[in-house]
């Protein structure tokens, strides 16, 4: 195998890096209370299983993305029977793989400085929090973490969960070449996600003006719930 280049270097570095901050945005930051009477629409996607299943999932993705990138344009057979099916723009410097990267970095940094600022108000099962915090990005936008996970999510389906991607090494011709079957399933997916979110929102919101009244009223009248300044 001949010596990468710094660019196939860089590449498998970020795609590293990427794996790694994805993975932490879906760690709990905290004990999740399961045992918490809130209303909750997402807490079927918090149980351990659940989250041990999508987190070795993406850590799985993540690795073999990397190497291949590391091991582009020959990657070892054992580990992708059918390269010819891989899209270079993904494993290869693009602006597509550059954007990617961006928005997962990006996203991940927003999620991640959401746990911090909460602290221990953060955890994955809706719970009446302790304080109100109103601090850092919360100045400005209501929902952060949501924002950031959105955009790692988004980040990571265009870069590695593509039929052009790590699934293609495994996947019959006739079903990587299916563009409207994956085009059906990312609206599933999207519009699943969106409705679940929009009612995850609604919930916490209801939870937060419940135990905080008023001055969560004011905090929510003057600030955005996902991006500042927009919606």
């Amino acid at each position: 195998m001949a010596v990468p280049d710094i660019g196939r270097l860089s590449l498998t570095v970020c795609i590293f890096l990427g794996t790694y901050t994805t993975f932490l945005c879906g760690r709990p930051p905290n004990p999740t209370p399961y045992n918490s009477k809130e209303a909750d629409s997402m807490k079927f996607a918090v149980t351990p299983s659940t989250l041990l299943i999508r987190s070795s999932i993406s850590v799985a993705l993540g690795i073999l993305h990397a190497i291949l990138c590391f091991t582009y344009p020959s990657p070892p057979p054992l580990l992708c029977p059918n390269s010819s099916f891989l899209n270079p723009s993904i494993f290869t410097w693009t602006p597509r793989s550059i954007f990617a990267v961006t928005i997962i970095l990006f996203g991940s940094a927003v999620r991640l400085y959401a746990f911090r600022t909460l602290g221990q108000n953060f955890t994955f099962r809706l719970a009446k929090p302790k304080t109100f915090i109103t601090s850092g990005m919360y100045r400005y936008v209501q929902h952060p973490s949501y924002t950031g996970r959105a955009l790692n999510i988004f980040g990571n389906l265009i870069l590695l969960q593509t039929p052009g991607g790590v699934v293609g090494c495994w996947l019959p011709s006739w079903i990587v070449s299916a563009t409207p079957l994956w085009g059906a399933l990312f609206i599933f997916f999207a519009g699943g996600t969106v409705w679940v979110t929009r009612k995850r929102v609604s919930e916490e919101e209801a939870m937060m003006k419940e135990a905080f009244g008023d001055k969560w009223e004011a905090w929510h009248k003057k600030t955005s719930r996902f991006v500042p300044g927009l919606f």
